[in-house]
């Protein structure tokens, strides 16, 4: 079904957010037309690192992101090693981490405006 993303969030299961890089949602097979060397057959929808994951990303009325039936979505994600300054210490086993999408269905009106993310490189 086509759908509207209301919201996006990051979570991490199984050990603490701190060992979270980063996790980064794509959509597959498109032209990114800001960085079309290095990730040019994926579209950035999505980044958050350790410091910004812990609050969702709302979009209220009329704003969202639509995707089409059948958009192939992946995500990234890389941890810190448990070990050095970085890491929040300790070990951790069966560690998950996602990003949860809430959606409604394309056939409302509620939302109109689709928002695009351009993520800054320095």
């Amino acid at each position: 079904m086509d759908m509207w993303v209301t919201s996006i969030r990051s979570v991490i299961m199984n050990a603490p957010p701190d060992i979270l890089h980063h996790v980064l949602l794509y959509e597959l097979g498109v032209e990114n037309t800001v960085c079309s060397t290095t990730f040019k057959s994926v579209r950035e929808w999505y980044a958050a690192s350790m410091n910004t994951m812990r609050d969702p990303v709302v979009f209220s009325e009329p704003y969202g992101i639509f995707f089409k039936k059948g958009t192939q979505l992946a995500i990234e994600a890389m941890a810190h090693t448990a070990e050095g300054h970085y890491g929040p210490g300790g070990i951790y086993t069966n560690v998950e981490i996602a990003v949860e999408l809430d959606y409604i269905t394309a056939n409302t009106r509620a939302r109109t405006q689709p928002v695009d993310f351009y993520r800054l490189r320095l």
